[in-house]
């Protein structure tokens, strides 16, 4: 089997799960229960949400869609990776 073999990859999935699924691209989406299909509907990549959750926030409608304190410990984290590869570690 190659990588490109997906009909017989998904086959092999399907009988090994109670339930699989196919998304296509992140537009469709296809999930067999049983063997028969149940179409998932369009969907999107989440942009529009993340867009909308941050303009809440902006208008004082919603809190901040990621808090501060995950922020500021990120932006440390970032900040010690960098120092390690600055010297070498």
């Amino acid at each position: 089997m190659t990588a490109l073999d997906w009909a017989n990859v998904l086959e092999v999935a399907e009988q090994n799960a109670r339930a699989t699924g196919v998304i296509d691209e992140f537009r469709t989406g296809t999930l067999r229960r049983g063997g028969k299909p149940q179409s998932l509907g369009a969907a999107g990549k989440g942009h529009r949400e993340e867009l909308d959750a941050l303009l809440a926030a902006v208008r004082g409608e919603a809190p901040p869609p990621i808090a501060l304190a995950t922020m500021v410990a990120v932006t440390r984290a970032t900040f010690r990776v960098h120092a390690s590869i600055a010297e070498g570690a």
